[in-house]
């Protein structure tokens, strides 16, 4: 199915993940979470937290096309992302409940043009100025495969292929959050 607007992905979404107007992944029960940078400290916590989420990406999605679906919290915010905005393929937005949603489509993975998002999340947990107050949600519907960064403590990823998934885990063994949390 071709993705066209904003109602059209979401039954994508729905399709594939069982879910749709995601927000967080936390519910889900098929995700893996792994632990990004929360048993650091400071500021080798934004390093640590930045380059093992930018492995986990780069692993996944390099070299294929990726949907971002942005959720902004603050007008403010929005601006912020003017540069990433245009660099993207498709786009279109939908405003709902106080926020606006944010559709990006690239026809190939880089992590050069994800990566201020990986900051930007990272950062605004933790107080720094570059930080912005957005969900970011990353989808692959070929794969398929779905990841959030939720902060500079962890990220989770749905892969429905589960053999896909289990060469994931065995990958990154070492940032396996093994704790039954939500």
């Amino acid at each position: 199915m071709k993705i066209t607007n904003a109602r059209v992905f979401e039954q994508s979404s729905k399709k594939l993940f069982g879910m749709a107007n995601i927000s967080s992944l936390s519910g889900s029960s098929d995700k893996i979470r792994f632990d990004l940078g929360g048993d650091f400290e400071s500021d080798q916590r934004v390093e640590i937290a930045h380059q093992r989420a930018s492995e986990v990406l780069t692993y996944i999605y390099d070299k294929k096309e990726i949907w971002i679906k942005i959720t902004l919290w603050s007008k403010k915010d929005e601006q912020e992302l003017e540069s990433l905005l245009n660099k993207s393929d498709i786009i279109f937005q939908k405003e709902t409940k106080g926020q606006k949603l944010i559709y990006l489509y690239f026809e190939q993975f880089e992590l050069s043009i994800v990566d201020p998002l990986i900051k930007a999340i990272i950062g605004f947990e933790l107080g720094y100025d570059y930080g912005l107050n957005i969900t970011c949600l990353y989808y692959n519907f070929e794969i398929p495969a779905l990841t959030n960064i939720y902060d500079d403590r962890g990220m989770d990823i749905v892969i429905i292929n589960e053999k896909s998934r289990t060469i994931l885990k065995a990958k990154f063994e070492n940032f396996l959050n093994t704790c039954k949390c939500p």
